[in-house]
């Protein structure tokens, strides 16, 4: 099952988006808590991630999300969907771009651009921290069962423990936060796609 989280960078290590995402991937991917490693009782949170993955362009606000996927349900011929066909995706890649730029969306929608393996995901998989996503960040420690440990806020749902937020900075302790806008301009926000 893919997971999404959200990682926090210190504005310090990258200058641009690029730098940021193959930070991230770097940091991560050295990191074996995190991926492949494990100790004596315990395994790391995931066995593959990726910058981005099925989760590129969700740095972009909620609602154009939520709009452009009401709107490729509408193309599709369905209500609600939790799934595409490769062959819907494909056969209706300009227009699901058409309706992905006109509700302000940059380059491919994201139902096309899915990264597949490349590292360093697309430029608008990492931002810096803005007001929206501090506010998202904000409902996502208040509104979910979680509980901290080390650089990690984790959530409990449904499919067990899953790390929503992850904070790469080694000199703040970021997660003890109880408002993210206190951090604007300061940090990278950068999406994973992850697996258990």
């Amino acid at each position: 099952m893919h997971f999404f989280a959200y990682v926090l960078l210190p504005k310090a290590e990258a200058t641009t988006s690029l730098e940021a995402r193959l930070q991230v991937y770097k940091d991560l991917s050295e990191d074996a808590s995190f991926i492949g490693g494990s100790g004596r009782f315990s395994g790391p949170i995931c066995d593959w991630f990726d910058i981005g993955g099925e989760w590129t362009g969700w740095l972009y606000p909620a609602p154009l999300r939520e709009e452009f996927f009401r709107q490729a349900d509408k193309l599709y011929g369905a209500d609600e969907l939790e799934w595409y066909s490769y062959d819907f995706i494909n056969h209706h890649r300009e227009e699901l771009d058409a309706i992905w730029h006109k509700l302000g969306g940059a380059k491919a929608n994201p139902m096309t651009r899915y990264s597949g393996g490349q590292k360093g995901g697309e430029e608008d998989d990492a931002c810096l921290l803005d007001k929206p996503l501090a506010e998202l960040l904000n409902i996502m420690l208040s509104a979910t069962k979680q509980y901290r440990h080390e650089r990690y806020v984790i959530n409990q749902g449904e499919s067990g423990l899953t790390p929503i937020i992850i904070s790469l900075d080694d000199k703040e302790d970021l997660l003890l936060l109880k408002d993210f806008k206190t951090l604007i301009g300061q940090y990278w926000v950068v999406v994973i796609d992850y697996q258990q």
